[in-house]
């Protein structure tokens, strides 16, 4: 049984660089991205991780693969990120003046309002509890989650209880860990989003439509 879980946020992709949305859209890590799993990489190599698990996206694969370079990644379809249709590959100003109606109705509620060829957010969010529901059933007793923004809040929210909206809020910053611990039946935050360059900054408030949506792979 699980007792200790780390979920980490890949890295910078010349995508989140130019602050671009980005869910199925399949981009590698750049330069900084790589050195990125390479810091948390030297931050996690004394502790007993048992397994990783990770997103079939590259930026994630990859991130997982530095990160645990002994350690075969298992990669899970349902860790994917949302895909963000329409929205994929624009910055938040652009899809302000391409989509002035859709995209702030989707920012304000994004579980009624679907984006424009995108996934069904209520799809969205049962495939990454069944992924979780999965991943809590190994014997390991040290595991960790390579995945993006979206997937990262929608399991913290499972752990700690949290409503979808509360869950969504919640900072993820690129190359950010975030640490788990099992006491008995429920868990304690060890850490929250933390980074090499800030330490844990759980109540950092959150930017201009960071967590807004579906909180998915957004800058």
């Amino acid at each position: 049984m699980i007792q200790k879980i780390y979920l980490i946020r890949h890295g910078q992709t010349d995508f989140s660089k130019l602050r671009k949305y980005c869910g199925v859209t399949d981009v590698g890590l750049n330069s900084l991205g790589v050195s990125q799993a390479q810091e948390v990489a030297q931050v996690l190599g004394g502790e007993s991780i048992q397994a990783v698990y990770t997103s079939p996206l590259q930026r994630a694969e990859q991130f997982s693969r530095l990160v645990s370079p002994k350690r075969e990644p298992r990669i899970i379809t349902g860790l994917a990120e949302i895909d963000f249709g329409r929205f994929e590959g624009m910055t938040h100003d652009e899809l302000m003046r391409t989509y002035p109606t859709v995209y702030p109705a989707w920012l304000e509620n994004p579980f009624v309002m679907k984006i424009p060829q995108g996934e069904v957010f209520d799809d969205f969010v049962q495939r990454v509890k069944d992924a979780w529901s999965m991943i809590r059933s190994d014997q390991c007793t040290t595991v960790a989650i390579v995945s993006h923004g979206g997937p990262l809040r929608i399991i913290v929210g499972e752990v700690l209880g949290l409503s979808l909206k509360e869950a969504l809020r919640l900072p993820f910053d690129e190359a950010s860990v975030s640490t788990f611990e099992r006491a008995e039946d429920t868990w304690k935050t060890l850490g929250m989003n933390e980074t090499q360059n800030k330490g844990s900054v759980m109540f950092r408030p959150a930017r201009p439509h960071e967590c807004s949506g579906a909180g998915g792979d957004v800058p």
